[in-house]
């Protein structure tokens, strides 16, 4: 078959989610033998080298926040449709305004895939949100099959639009494991003691509440922000502002190929402070790298099935204060809390409890489904019990095995 993308700005696969989205499946799709052509935007330069099976077509669009994606996808829709390709795909809720263009000189098959409620995202004006929306009811209306790549997207398609799509959702490739390398060196960044958030500099990405929360701390670990803005310049400019002179937080840019590798594989933790998402490729990434993640409690990081268990995702707010009180203060109000007896026994028990986490839960579910049989069990009552066997173990290995190694340290570095 001939197939057309309309709606990535680039190839170019560590640009965007859906630029990567779009990489992936045309690659995939042009193993098969089908004969893909993706429309990119020429103003983001040349792209990468394309697949075999794959054809790149730059085409202009007005470069303006609000023009660019709606006179691209027009231009490629309508060109689609006049080349007659088998099917068209486009991708994101604002270019599937322009669907009709594609289906005018031919009936192509239209397939659009919903990759994020993009009008809840404070970048855009009253008047583009309800834009959006339209390109949303339009993917419903006009398109022959969609494809949402959310559970929660899906059941917002049927309830708003009584709209049937198909459920697949993002996934990604074995990816590269880099060693400390020059980049490191270049910023000053220590293997295993920087954080780091990976997305563009926009406001529903959420990266003023890492840097608030930074300043806000004395930890010892660096922020490094790695991303570029996107029709976002003022925002991105207010984030280094809000960083002042601080130097723990390091602004990298846009980072790609083996760069990104090594960054992504000697980070201490990744956050994700998100207010909006779809499926974000990069928390599927940062756990395929078995990186600790913390992320927001939107309903995009729940669907991360298997990943990331019910209960176990850090709420927005409490991303802050967790990263704040890493090294906290002494005369900050949360620190008579962090030093009562209680606070400081968890501490002391609380890499143990990282370590048996896994352990105490797969022996709680597997105990309770034999007790009480498969699904039977509510999610909560695995997660506290999880908690409970998860101290009791750490709390037996730091009593009877660790104190032993931590007297032995004492009594010999004195």
């Amino acid at each position: 078959m001939k197939i057309a993308m309309v709606g990535q700005k680039t190839n170019v696969t560590r640009f965007g989610g859906i630029e990567r989205h779009v990489g992936l499946l045309a690659d995939r799709l042009a193993e098969r033998g089908h004969e893909v052509t993706v429309f990119t935007r020429a103003r983001y330069g040349d792209p990468t080298a394309a697949a075999h099976g794959v054809r790149l077509i730059g085409r202009p669009c007005i470069p303006s926040k609000h023009l660019e994606a709606i006179t691209h996808s027009a231009w490629c829709s309508t060109e689609a449709g006049l080349r007659g390709y088998d099917v068209v795909h486009f991708h994101g809720v604002g270019p599937c305004l322009t669907i009709p263009f594609a289906k005018l000189p031919h009936r192509s098959a239209i397939c659009a895939t919903v990759h994020d409620q993009d009008y809840n995202k404070d970048k855009w004006s009253p008047l583009a949100r309800r834009m959006l929306r339209a390109g949303e009811a339009s993917a419903c209306r006009h398109a022959d099959r969609v494809i949402a790549v959310a559970r929660y997207l899906q059941r917002h398609l049927r309830e708003e639009y009584g709209r049937e799509s198909d459920y697949i959702p993002n996934g990604n490739d074995p990816l590269t494991q880099r060693v400390p390398g020059p980049l490191l060196a270049e910023h000053g960044l220590e293997p295993g003691r920087y954080l780091l958030f990976l997305a563009r500099l926009v406001p529903e990405k959420g990266c003023d509440v890492l840097i608030r929360a930074i300043r806000a701390s004395e930890t010892p670990y660096r922020l490094a922000v790695v991303g570029g803005a996107s029709h976002s310049d003022d925002y991105a400019a207010s984030l280094r502002r809000l960083a002042g002179d601080d130097p723990r937080i390091a602004f990298l840019g846009f980072q790609s190929g083996d760069a990104l590798d090594e960054l992504r594989t000697n980070a201490g933790a990744y956050l994700m402070p998100s207010l909006q998402e779809g499926l974000p490729l990069s928390l599927l990434e940062m756990l395929w790298y078995g990186m600790p993640v913390i992320a927001s409690d939107i309903p995009a990081v729940h669907e991360v099935d298997g990943a990331v268990e019910p209960g176990s995702v850090t709420p927005l707010a409490a991303m802050t204060l967790l990263v704040g009180a890493t090294v906290i203060r002494e005369n900050h109000w949360l620190r008579p809390l962090l030093a009562h007896r209680v606070a400081v026994s968890i501490g002391q028990v609380s890499y143990g409890m990282y370590l048996m986490h896994m352990l105490s839960y797969n022996v709680v579910k597997k105990t309770l489904q034999t007790l009480a049989g498969e699904g039977a069990v509510h999610w909560a009552l695995v997660f506290g019990l999880t908690v409970i066997v998860a101290y009791c173990a750490a709390f037996l290995s730091y009593r009877y095995y660790e104190s032993i190694f931590l007297r032995m340290k004492h009594r010999y570095a004195s």
